[in-house]
């Protein structure tokens, strides 16, 4: 007489798999990215645009750290409900889930794929476009392992389960690890940012002195002369002293602003040309810039000449 209960489809089981298979494909997706802007860091290209790598790691890191022991917790209570009603292991809903989460996992492999071998065509360098398909074919690949194990496994008592969260707990932490490697610890990344909003301030406050040179031909005696209540510019000040920027006058149409930065600029190798005006070591740092007259006139932008 088989005693194994009847299958049932109950809002606790519906909701447990739902969990697990949503944290499932966000650990994926943020594995994969994670692993992709080492790649590219690794093997600096002049034709990619970094721009935010550092912010795309700190945000997948973010997602990994809080989406894996979800899955972790929601992946034993399954096994536990599974454990007390050996019935809800073929379970319909959650032979649908799991395969909805194959199909997931599959548009996201071929997404990825379209993208890298565009990347390739668009003259990506031949050994980080095979190392990111590698990447996405190898995690895509024990995804479905897992997966369709999963569905067909025995549900007796078992080491396998927790060697195999063990080691896919180790693999994530050393995966975590050299993302702090890159970005360093969160208190590294906050100067960063602080020095990152200097830099942002001193480019609007030199674009407003060149503006303030359009309209009167002669540079501000000083930065306050730049708060017009018709153009409502508002002075920034430093973001975590509040001290206000220096600013002195060379001669008619150089000038020179000076900040107190924190660390070194970080500059990825295709960003040199665009912010080596802006480069700073740690500490105080002054940059000259000087106004050519002969881009003066008004539908054309003024041309810094950097010294």
């Amino acid at each position: 007489m088989n005693t194994t209960q009847p299958a049932k489809s109950t809002p606790y089981a519906v909701f447990l798999h739902l969990m697990m298979m949503s944290m499932t494909l966000v650990s994926i997706v943020a594995v994969i990215t994670l692993i992709m802007q080492y790649i590219d860091l690794a093997f600096p290209d002049e034709l990619i645009w970094y721009g935010s790598i550092y912010e795309a790691i700190r945000n997948s890191s973010s997602a990994l750290i809080v989406a894996f022991p979800v899955f972790l917790i929601s992946s034993s209570l399954i096994a536990k409900d599974l454990a007390e009603s050996p019935g809800k292991k073929d379970m319909l809903i959650r032979r649908w889930l799991i395969y909805l989460a194959l199909f997931v996992i599959s548009i996201t492999i071929i997404v990825d794929l379209i993208q890298l071998i565009d990347h390739f065509y668009s003259g990506e360098l031949t050994l980080p476009f095979f190392l990111k398909v590698l990447t996405v074919l190898v995690i895509s690949a024990l995804a479905f392992v897992y997966f369709k194990w999963d569905l067909t496994r025995d549900r007796k008592p078992s080491k396998l389960p927790r060697f195999l969260a063990a080691l896919s707990s180790s693999a994530l932490i050393l995966i975590l690890g050299v993302g702090f490697f890159f970005t360093g610890s969160p208190n590294h990344q906050r100067h960063v940012r602080l020095d990152e909003e200097r830099v942002q301030d001193l480019q609007q406050i030199a674009y407003e002195i060149t503006e303030y040179w359009r309209q009167k031909e002669t540079l501000p005696q000083q930065l306050s002369d730049l708060e017009r209540d018709v153009h409502y510019f508002e002075l920034p000040f430093d973001p975590h002293t509040d001290e206000p920027y220096e600013y002195e006058v060379v001669d008619e149409w150089t000038f020179i602003l000076c900040a107190h930065f924190d660390l070194e600029s970080q500059i990825l190798p295709n960003e040199k040309a665009r912010m080596s005006q802006w480069y700073h070591s740690a500490g105080r740092v002054c940059f000259e810039k000087t106004i050519d007259p002969d881009f003066y006139p008004s539908e054309l932008p003024v041309i810094f000449n950097d010294r």
